[in-house]
């Protein structure tokens, strides 16, 4: 990405006799402040060197002192981008020519042990193979349920179906924590910079539920089937309180060829043991006040109300950037069920005149409300100034000192939020046939397609709906592709099996702040990923079968955040959207009774 909001870089290469190093500089933190950490880089690593009872080689100090003082000024200077990149290169050449005066070239092997930063001392021993103590989580779940069904009465449609039953569930988590991290115990370290404490957690639930079919139409003109379902379930949890999901579905085929079906229902998911209990770990790590001189202004993902809020915040340290700061991460014991109304209608065709075809499309509707889900520390921090007040479900989780209101920790949990609006529409096609009737051999096998797709209309997230300027519309976002969908084709011929599967993900953008007139690439392509698969069945009992998926070892695209996968950080997803491991393969053997 270039453009005058994305990180510049000056690229370096230092080249003694059979070495090349290189480094790059990202610019993210405004350009002085980069160039005076390069600056302390290199204290720091012997500090901490010595803290672990490293001892520095002194010609690999020399060169490494010439590289950082070289990075640095190319970092400051970098706005006058020729004398940035002379500073860089002058720098480079006193290395190198360090390089030359102390290494040799006759001996390749004692050179390779001359250039090793460290000596392996029996400090740097210990702390390569130090280990932590396993945590043990134990996890039990008790379930009575009980249920019948049957038939009720006949109409003259067919018999009335109904199902009523009822189920009582009992979970507990019992989470331990590494005695490395726990301060009760005598094997606690305080030196890792970790804690975490111990946490048993369980609750119940009691529930009652039933299920009806009522055939209402068949085999009459404008009505081969009219059927009507209806279902509802009563929960009473411990934890969340009392909840209820139903659905009301409708289903009609005028004729054989044709089926309409509709349904609409309230759907409910309670936390789980998970969310609600876990074990209390503080760690720590760097993050910035997005109230610092710097972000409160130039913060591409700022809102309208930042700047404001962070006057009224006003803390004194707003001249320091980055700041190592205590990150809890813990259950949440308030949180609440999430409630979903939904509502579909779709249509299936299964044309006589062309055997084995099979067509659907559906469109979907859904509003979750209180969604659960969580977000980083930064991004906790972040969304409680940029809310319209300060009274926000954010802010409950960040913690600032009572004088200076300077940043003191950042609690890091699940939530509720506010709503998710979802739309769009799904597609689906399934053909089958001989392969003998296209000409070939009577025993050339069956051909199998398989197509499914989702074309997503709207994916709104809804901070406050109160506050119609925290909606923010994610189609096309990383996590929320336009279209997304994959075509399997399937060969079968007696005992041999093999398939091609194409997965396809449409185009997306990293977040809502990145657009086209701020950056030259603000999206990915089309990505295509393929995917194959054989096997063989050897007798009635035993089949071995092997693929690779990713067959083309296909990378994720060029752009921040597709690297891990297409999550997209600014509204909490962790989508596995791209694969970031390649092409991998599989073997396996099939046993069947």
């Amino acid at each position: 990405m270039n453009s005058h909001n994305s990180p510049r870089a000056i690229t370096g290469v230092l080249t003694v006799p059979g070495v090349a190093l290189m480094g790059r500089i990202a610019l993210t933190s405004p350009f002085w402040i980069s160039g005076l950490l390069k600056l302390a880089d290199f204290s720091s690593a012997v500090g901490e060197a010595a803290h672990f009872g490293l001892e520095p080689a002194a010609p690999f100090a020399v060169l490494v002192i010439l590289i950082q003082i070289g990075e640095a000024l190319a970092v400051i200077l970098d706005r006058f981008a020729w004398l940035g990149a002379g500073a860089l290169g002058v720098f480079t050449l006193l290395a190198s020519l360090v390089g030359h005066a102390f290494w040799t070239i006759e001996d390749p092997v004692a050179r390779f042990h001359d250039m090793n930063a460290f000596t392996l001392t029996q400090g740097v021993i210990d702390y390569l193979q130090y280990d932590t103590s396993d945590a043990v989580q134990t996890l039990k779940q008790q379930v009575f349920s009980a249920y019948a069904t049957g038939e009720l009465f006949d109409l003259p449609a067919g018999a009335v179906k109904a199902v009523l039953g009822a189920e009582y569930r009992k979970e507990s988590n019992d989470i331990g924590a590494a005695p490395e991290y726990d301060e009760a115990s005598d094997k606690f370290d305080p030196t890792l910079g970790v804690t975490e404490t111990s946490l048993v957690g369980e609750y119940d639930v009691a529930e009652v539920f039933g299920e009806l079919r009522l055939p209402l139409l068949a085999n009459l003109p404008g009505a081969e089937e009219l059927t009507f379902e209806g279902a509802v379930r009563y929960s009473d949890y411990s934890t969340a309180g009392e909840t209820t999901a139903y659905k009301l579905a409708l289903d009609w085929a005028p004729i054989r060829d044709i089926r309409f079906r509709t349904t609409y229902g309230q759907a409910v998911r309670a936390p789980n043991i998970s969310e609600l209990f876990t074990t209390t770990r503080v760690g720590g790590a760097w993050l910035a006040d997005p109230c610092n001189y710097y972000d409160v202004d130039n913060r591409i993902s700022r809102s309208q109300y930042t700047k404001a809020n962070c006057q009224t915040l006003a803390p004194q340290n707003v001249n320091t950037y980055w700041q190592w700061l205590d990150v809890l991460n813990t259950g949440n014991e308030d949180l609440k069920v999430e409630t979903a109304n939904t509502f579909t209608a779709g249509v299936v065709l299964r044309p006589r005149f062309v055997p084995n075809l099979s067509l659907t499309v559906d469109y979907f509707d859904i509003d979750l409300e209180d969604a659960i889900d969580s977000f980083g520390a930064q991004l906790i921090m972040e969304k409680c100034v940029d809310a319209p007040t300060l009274n926000n479900i954010f802010c409950d989780y960040v913690n600032r000192d009572p004088v200076t209101k300077n940043l003191v920790s950042v609690e890091v949990t699940q939530l509720n939020l506010a709503q998710f609006t979802t739309r769009g529409l799904d597609f689906e096609m399934d053909y089958r046939f001989d392969v003998h009737d296209i000409g070939t051999g009577a025993v050339a096998g069956t051909v199998a397609v398989n197509a499914v797709y989702t074309k997503l209309l709207e994916r709104t997230f809804i901070l406050d709906p109160t506050d119609p300027n925290t909606i923010d519309e994610t189609v096309g976002l990383f996590g929320s592709p336009e279209w997304k969908g994959a075509i399997r084709t399937s060969w079968n011929s007696g005992p041999w099996t093999a398939s091609w599967t194409l997965r396809h993900i449409s185009p997306m953008r990293p977040g809502s702040h990145v657009t086209s007139d701020l950056y030259d690439v603000s999206e990915t392509d089309h990505v295509f990923y393929s995917d194959l698969y054989a096997g063989y069945q050897l007798n009635d009992r035993v089949s071995v079968f092997g693929g690779l998926r990713n067959a083309f070892d296909k990378a994720p695209p060029r752009l921040p955040g597709a690297e891990a996968g297409g999550a997209n950080f600014e509204y909490g997803y962790q989508a596995g959207t791209y694969d970031v491991l390649g092409r991998t393969f599989y073997v396996g053997i099939r046993l069947t009774r």
